[in-house]
């Protein structure tokens, strides 16, 4: 299978219709959980411009990269004569800076007798910053089974994806 890259500005198809222009691309190296390492990934963010009926619909989204595909030439050509018809519309639309997409990272920890929420809160830093790869011992260097049943979940989020030193990091967020 041929690799998949988009640069800022190309048009393109995703699994949600209408019309996507390309407004990020980030690639960075994040934790595999089927292999326990880390793995090279990119993420593509996009913005909507309009429906597939042709009405704004602005929206943005992130995907990987196999989830898209250039936008067909024919379907080029239409959205041009669009844009060229409409300049307040396109204006709008290039004035348009969409919210960031967050990256969440999911751990458990055992929920075992008399551990709360609050207790699992409390124990777990809140001002740095962790790698996928590092959360998991992280929480275990604390004194949590990461491995056991029934659980709680603790949420680690990546703000606007923000990636260090070639890695997606993590702050804590909170306890589910």
């Amino acid at each position: 299978m041929t690799k998949r890259t988009f640069s800022t500005g190309d048009w393109v198809e995703s699994p949600y219709p209408g019309y996507w222009r390309v407004h990020r691309v980030v690639t960075y190296k994040d934790f595999d959980p089927f292999t326990g390492g880390e793995r090279a990934m990119t993420t593509v963010f996009a913005r909507r411009f309009m429906n597939d009926s042709f009405k704004p619909a602005f929206d943005r989204r992130c995907f990987e990269p196999s989830e898209l595909s250039a936008l067909p030439p024919k379907k080029v050509a239409k959205l041009h004569a669009f844009v060229a018809a409409r300049p307040g519309l396109w204006a709008k639309f290039a004035a348009y800076v969409p919210p960031d997409v967050d990256a969440i990272f999911n751990a458990t920890v055992q929920a075992a007798k008399g551990l709360t929420k609050r207790k699992v809160q409390a124990k777990v830093p809140k001002n740095g910053w962790s790698s996928g790869k590092e959360i998991v011992p992280l929480l275990a260097s604390l004194g949590f089974d990461t491995e056991g049943f029934p659980c709680l979940t603790v949420q680690f989020v990546s703000p606007g994806h923000r990636v260090e030193r070639g890695r997606l990091v993590y702050k804590f967020h909170r306890v589910l």
